[in-house]
């Protein structure tokens, strides 16, 4: 494991999640500025891993009859746009 890889896992559980995703954004910048320098011969920008933040990307378990009823009449928005400028 890379040591960029290395200090995400070291503070995953003590940071929130955006946090680690800045820090990671920054390695990366910083890592592609020292390539672009000459000061760094390895491209390490790849070492430090992307964050992903999961929170809202769970499905529903339930949704209620009425509101898939709802879901299922409304109305196409993009078909009435794009019969709009037919």
């Amino acid at each position: 494991m890379t040591p960029p890889a290395q200090f995400v896992l070291q503070h995953t559980h003590s940071v929130s999640i955006s946090r680690l995703h800045a820090t990671t954004a920054a390695l990366r910048s910083f890592f592609r500025y020292l390539l672009q320098k000459g000061e760094l011969q390895p491209d390490l920008a790849a070492s430090a891993p992307r964050v992903v933040n999961r929170r809202l990307s769970t499905v529903p378990r339930h949704l209620p009859a009425e509101d898939v009823e709802r879901v299922l009449k409304a109305p196409n928005r993009l078909t009435a746009i794009v019969h709009a400028f037919r």
